[in-house]
Protein backbone atom coordinates (compact mmCIF):
# COMPACT_ATOMS: atom_id res chain seq x y z
CA UNK A 1 0.00 0.00 0.00
CA UNK A 2 1.48 3.34 -1.03
CA UNK A 3 1.40 6.51 1.05
CA UNK A 4 -0.98 8.07 -1.44
CA UNK A 5 -3.41 5.16 -1.20
CA UNK A 6 -3.28 5.36 2.60
CA UNK A 7 -4.06 9.09 2.47
CA UNK A 8 -6.88 8.43 0.03
CA UNK A 9 -8.45 5.80 2.30
CA UNK A 10 -7.71 7.07 5.81
CA UNK A 11 -8.71 10.47 7.12
CA UNK A 12 -10.34 12.38 9.98
CA UNK A 13 -13.77 13.99 9.87
CA UNK A 14 -15.36 16.31 12.41
CA UNK A 15 -18.43 14.63 13.91
CA UNK A 16 -21.72 15.77 12.36
CA UNK A 17 -25.36 14.67 12.44
CA UNK A 18 -24.71 12.97 9.09
CA UNK A 19 -22.43 10.29 10.56
CA UNK A 20 -24.06 6.92 11.21
CA UNK A 21 -22.68 5.77 14.55
CA UNK A 22 -24.97 2.77 15.00
CA UNK A 23 -22.47 0.09 13.94
CA UNK A 24 -19.45 1.58 15.71
CA UNK A 25 -18.11 0.02 18.90
CA UNK A 26 -14.69 0.53 20.40
CA UNK A 27 -15.30 -2.25 22.94
CA UNK A 28 -15.84 0.13 25.87
CA UNK A 29 -19.53 0.68 26.64
CA UNK A 30 -18.95 4.04 28.34
CA UNK A 31 -16.97 5.42 25.39
CA UNK A 32 -19.48 4.05 22.89
CA UNK A 33 -22.31 5.71 24.82
CA UNK A 34 -20.40 9.01 24.95
CA UNK A 35 -19.86 9.02 21.19
CA UNK A 36 -23.42 8.01 20.33
CA UNK A 37 -25.31 10.13 22.87
CA UNK A 38 -23.15 12.92 24.28
CA UNK A 39 -20.38 13.93 21.87
CA UNK A 40 -22.47 15.84 19.33
CA UNK A 41 -24.74 17.68 21.82
CA UNK A 42 -21.65 18.73 23.79
CA UNK A 43 -19.91 19.80 20.58
CA UNK A 44 -22.93 21.92 19.64
CA UNK A 45 -22.63 23.64 23.05
CA UNK A 46 -18.90 24.25 22.39
CA UNK A 47 -17.86 21.98 25.26
CA UNK A 48 -15.78 19.70 23.03
CA UNK A 49 -14.92 18.84 19.47
CA UNK A 50 -14.94 15.25 18.24
CA UNK A 51 -13.12 13.88 15.21
CA UNK A 52 -13.72 10.46 13.71
CA UNK A 53 -10.85 8.38 12.33
CA UNK A 54 -12.20 7.03 9.05
CA UNK A 55 -11.28 4.45 6.43
CA UNK A 56 -13.37 5.42 3.46
CA UNK A 57 -16.80 5.62 5.14
CA UNK A 58 -16.06 3.24 8.02
CA UNK A 59 -15.49 4.73 11.49
CA UNK A 60 -12.34 3.25 13.00
CA UNK A 61 -12.11 5.34 16.15
CA UNK A 62 -12.54 8.82 17.53
CA UNK A 63 -10.92 11.54 19.57
CA UNK A 64 -12.82 14.12 21.55
CA UNK A 65 -11.09 17.21 22.88
CA UNK A 66 -12.66 19.28 25.59
CA UNK A 67 -11.68 22.73 26.73
CA UNK A 68 -12.52 25.04 29.59
CA UNK A 69 -13.92 27.64 27.24
CA UNK A 70 -14.89 28.18 23.62
CA UNK A 71 -11.71 30.13 22.77
CA UNK A 72 -9.54 27.25 23.95
CA UNK A 73 -11.58 24.80 21.90
CA UNK A 74 -11.34 26.92 18.76
CA UNK A 75 -7.57 27.24 19.23
CA UNK A 76 -7.20 23.46 19.65
CA UNK A 77 -9.28 22.87 16.52
CA UNK A 78 -7.06 25.24 14.50
CA UNK A 79 -3.98 23.47 15.85
CA UNK A 80 -5.32 20.05 14.80
CA UNK A 81 -6.08 21.35 11.30
CA UNK A 82 -2.54 22.75 11.02
CA UNK A 83 -1.01 19.44 12.05
CA UNK A 84 -3.22 17.55 9.59
CA UNK A 85 -2.22 19.84 6.73
CA UNK A 86 1.48 19.50 7.59
CA UNK A 87 1.08 15.72 7.75
CA UNK A 88 -0.47 15.65 4.29
CA UNK A 89 2.37 17.75 2.89
CA UNK A 90 4.93 15.24 4.27
CA UNK A 91 3.44 12.51 2.13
Amino acid sequence: MTRKSILDEYHYEKLTVNHDLNDFSCGNDDLDEFLKKDALPQQEKNLNVTYLAMRRKEILGFISISAENKDDLEELTKHIRTIAMKHQSWM
